[in-house]
């Protein structure tokens, strides 16, 4: 959709864009420049621009815009958000600070952590060194007792992947959880499990990749804090904005 607010500012009306493409509002060349913004939304919040926009009347005009993403329920943008600067009307509201860094807090981690185990996932076979950057703990200790996977995962979350870990056995299982490392800090999990077929293997193994994701999850975090706030600001207030789906098509 786009306001009333936003649209006469170009010379239209609501009605005139629905259903287009944002592509009638710029020129090749400022929509060009358009995607290669929007994709720095992937790791921030909102992104502040100057696009050229086509008015109704054929001129261009020079606006300041802010751009953010839309979350869907898989956590993916299904929408786009473009806030007009200027004029009459509410602003928008103050970016939420980041957690500063701290020495206390765990480096990020980008490798993947793989496992072999029976198919219960209770027996482990194999556990590859990254065990050690993403949990914080020693390797062979956890081979000797693989109970210590288990007691790392914070309280709330160990029941759920405990009923989820049947399906390893037949792919299914795929689940994120917290962990408590020995450090103090708490980091997300995205875990997966699938079936390992081996010739003259007897009994049946799996396979598993578990990942460090907390940065992924505290950027959603921080990005549904702003959507509650741009959801208050065009609820309550007069502001100049345009929306598109994931296409770059107005509804």
């Amino acid at each position: 959709r786009i306001t009333r607010a936003a649209a006469s500012r170009l010379g239209y009306r609501p009605e005139d864009l629905q259903g287009k493409g944002v592509q009638v509002l710029l020129p090749a060349e400022e929509w060009v420049r358009l995607l290669g913004v929007a994709s720095r939304l992937q790791s921030e919040t909102r992104v502040e621009v100057e696009l050229r926009f086509r008015e109704r009347q054929g001129a261009t005009q020079p606006t300041r815009v802010t751009l953010a993403p839309w979350l869907g329920q898989d956590t993916r943008p299904s929408a786009y958000l473009c806030f007009f600067h200027g004029g009459t009307g509410s602003s928008l509201p103050p970016i939420p600070a980041s957690p500063p860094p701290t020495s206390s807090r765990a480096p990020l981690v980008r490798h993947d952590l793989l496992y072999v185990a029976d198919a219960s996932g209770r027996n482990l076979l194999f556990v590859s060194p990254e065990y050690e950057l993403i949990f914080g703990r020693r390797r062979l200790r956890l081979l000797d007792d693989p109970r210590e996977w288990l007691n790392a995962i914070v309280p709330e979350d160990r029941g759920r992947v405990e009923l989820a870990r049947p399906g390893m056995a037949s792919g299914s299982y795929d689940v994120e959880y917290r962990i408590n490392r020995p450090d103090g800090t708490q980091r997300w999990i995205h875990d997966r499990a699938f079936p390992l077929p081996l010739p003259g293997q007897s009994a049946p193994l799996v396979a598993g990749v578990a990942e460090d994701v907390t940065e992924r999850r505290e950027f959603e975090d921080r990005l549904r804090q702003e959507q509650n706030s741009f959801a208050n600001l065009v609820r309550h207030g007069d502001v100049a904005m345009l929306v598109t789906d994931a296409k770059g098509l107005v509804h």
